[in-house]
């Protein structure tokens, strides 16, 4: 009832590009931020009375229900705020088509895993989302009147499969969800998975797609409402850009998380973001964000985080980096990027998060990082990071130890 509400509203929308995901499960915030938030969270609750969590872009609300199952929300008011309840569209033909049926066709010669479904309702999103016979093409662009369709009417999803069914014989290569930027900042995708050679391939997912190619309409749950097939979980979500947390109390919100999703906030309204974020913690409150990265790696927002702190006059407000390896394929540096920072009020967080990190990860100053150019150098390929924090020092004039002395 409620994704029949927020589509009516515009509000329910499948991931508008490949390199998008919205699952933000426990294990991505993990990989992240370099330990585990559920034993995190466990450890700052406190049993008299229920504490404020924050989640920004909460994705499909995956990690919101493993929150949920854990027993998590028994001490804490667990809300997320998001602009629309994004959803996977792969998920979704995952759970349109008849796998029973289709299963049964190819028979006990040619067992099915699950591996080889999620990589077939991969190849027919992707088939979908991407204009006809671009596949191959690292800078391809979006099928975007399919993609509105279904937006506007996700029961158009088993009519798209049907009609772009036949074109899965002709596709060799699908591009991974990894993307990059070309020299002009363009985001691109460079890496390919094959669907077509049976050295890559099993041969019962090559016989799967050659009979979904010839015979789809057969393999789909037509009588199925397509609301049911949508994996979106959206208890507890506030639907509204994360700007409105203007209207939330100051001092109000207790441990606010946020995985790429404030992290398409750029420029100054970044930096009014985090500052309005400095505003709600409450006193002892944490706030812990991947937003200081791109989420390709691209760049890493050391600048606007200093803007930030240069222009925080509580000097019980922290702001600690946490560092990581870096993604592969994505950041230029592999042995350890900035990752996530955490901003806090009043209370030291280093020893409770420091002694949880994963192996590969450790903590630093926001101030300290920044103080070292040499490290800064060596961030990107062309010294964007260096020069950016370089021109920011320059116009804040002096550091922020030196104004909080003062």
């Amino acid at each position: 009832l409620y994704l029949r509400a927020l589509h009516e509203r515009g509000e329910l929308k499948p991931i508008p590009e490949i390199h998008w995901r919205v699952d933000r499960s426990l294990d991505e915030y993990k990989r992240r931020f370099g330990f585990s938030i559920p034993e995190f969270l466990q450890a700052l609750s406190d049993p008299t009375h229920k504490k404020l969590l924050l989640e920004f872009g909460p994705g499909s609300g995956a990690s919101k229900q493993e929150r949920a199952a854990a027993g998590i929300l028994d001490r804490y008011e667990d809300v997320a705020m998001a602009d629309a309840l994004y959803y996977p569209l792969a998920g979704s033909i995952y759970n349109t088509l008849d796998w029973e049926k289709l299963t049964s066709k190819l028979g006990n010669t040619l067992p099915l895993i699950d591996k080889d479904k999620q990589l077939i309702a991969e190849m027919i999103y992707k088939a979908i989302m991407i204009t006809d016979s671009e596949e191959e093409k690292p800078d391809f662009t979006y099928a975007q009147k399919r993609i509105q369709e279904i937006t506007d009417n996700p029961r158009k999803l088993t009519e798209i499969i049907t009609k772009i069914a036949p074109h899965l014989l002709r596709i060799e290569n699908i591009p991974s969800t990894i993307s990059t930027r070309d020299e002009q900042g363009n985001v691109i995708y460079p890496y390919k998975i094959n669907v077509a050679s049976a050295k890559e391939r099993s041969l019962s997912f090559l016989a799967a797609k050659a009979e979904l190619a010839n015979n789809a309409e057969t393999y789909l749950k037509k009588e199925q409402d397509p609301f049911q097939a949508i994996p979106a979980y959206p208890a507890g979500t506030i639907i509204g850009d994360f700007s409105k947390i203007k209207a939330l109390k100051d001092n109000q919100v207790d441990v606010a998380l946020g995985v790429r999703s404030t992290v398409y906030k750029r420029g100054e309204d970044y930096v009014e973001f985090m500052n309005t974020m400095v505003q709600k913690l409450a006193p002892g409150g944490v706030y812990i964000d991947d937003n200081v990265r791109d989420n390709d790696g691209w760049t890493y927002r050391l600048a606007e985080l200093s803007q930030v702190q240069a222009e925080c006059a509580d000097p019980s407000i922290a702001f600690t980096l946490i560092l990581g390896p870096g993604f592969p394929g994505e950041d230029y540096r592999q042995d350890e990027v900035p990752l996530a920072v955490v901003v806090s009020k009043g209370t030291d967080y280093h020893s409770q998060i420091s002694t949880r990190l994963e192996p590969g990860y450790r903590l630093v100053s926001l101030t300290d990082y920044t103080a070292d150019k040499q490290n800064l150098q060596t961030l990107d390929s062309t010294g964007y990071v260096l020069k950016t924090v370089a021109e920011s020092e320059i116009t804040r004039g002096p550091s922020v130890d030196a104004r909080r002395s003062a």
